[in-house]
C-alpha cells in the first residue's frame, strides 16, 4: 500500500511529518513492514506500507506519486487558509482516501475549518504539535530515531504531548489504511 505525504505549499511540514510517521508506525504495527521511499516492491509482502515524501520530488514526480497513491496524507500549516483553498481548488481530481495533518502546531489549531468549510470528516484530521527537540533532531538527520527513543521512554517525558499527538495522527492514517486494504490483513 502506497501512502504519499504531500503539501500544497512550501514548508507545510511534509518531510517532518513523513519522518515522524516513519518513526512511530513500526511501534504501532510491529508485525508489518514499513518501507520508506523504495521502489523495490517486488521484494516486499503485500502487507507492507510504503511511505513516500512527495515534498522532495519534482512537480512531475509529485503528480505521479499522487496518482499512484492508495492514501494521500495532506499537510497544512495552521491558519494556512490560502494553502487549503488552493489544495481543494487544484486537486479534487485525486479522488483518493486522504488524511489531513496540521503540522508544527503551536497553540490550538482550528481543525473545524476543514470540517466546516470543506466537509472533511473530523476522523481524517490529525494534529502534530511543534516540538523543538524533534526539530533539532530532524535537522541533524535523527528524526526517526528521536521518535523511537521518545516513544519508548517513560510516560512522563517532556515530549509526551508531542508523541501522543503523533500516535493519534498515525492512528487516523491506520484507520484509513484499514478501509482501503484489500489483502485482508489486520492492522
Amino acid at each position: 500500500m502506497n501512502i504519499v505525504f504531500w503539501g500544497e505549499t512550501h514548508r507545510s511540514g511534509t518531510t517532518a511529518n513523513y519522518t515522524a510517521m516513519a518513526g512511530i508506525l513500526p511501534h504501532l504495527c510491529p508485525d508489518r513492514k514499513i518501507v520508506c521511499g523504495s521502489l523495490q516492491r517486488e521484494r516486499c509482502e503485500d502487507s507492507a506500507l510504503f511511505l513516500w515524501d512527495a515534498g522532495v520530488c519534482s512537480p512531475a514526480g509529485q503528480k505521479k506519486l499522487l496518482l499512484t497513491a492508495d492514501l494521500v496524507v495532506v499537510n497544512f500549516e495552521p491558519q494556512d487558509y490560502d494553502g487549503m483553498e488552493q489544495f481543494f481548488l487544484r486537486h479534487m481530481y485525486l479522488e483518493k482516501r486522504m488524511v489531513y495533518l496540521y503540522a508544527n502546531c503551536i497553540g490550538t489549531p482550528e481543525p473545524d475549518v476543514l470540517n466546516r468549510v470543506y466537509r472533511v470528516d473530523e476522523g481524517q484530521i490529525g494534529i502534530v504539535r511543534y516540538n523543538a527537540a524533534y526539530d533539532c533532531a530532524l535537522k541533524r538527520g535523527l528524526g526517526s530515531s528521536f521518535i523511537a527513543e521518545e516513544y519508548g521512554s517513560a510516560r512522563s517525558s517532556r515530549n509526551q504531548e508531542f508523541i501522543d499527538g503523533l500516535v493519534k495522527a498515525a492512528d487516523r492514517i491506520l484507520r484509513e489504511v484499514c478501509k482501503i486494504d484489500k489483502t485482508g490483513h489486520v492492522w
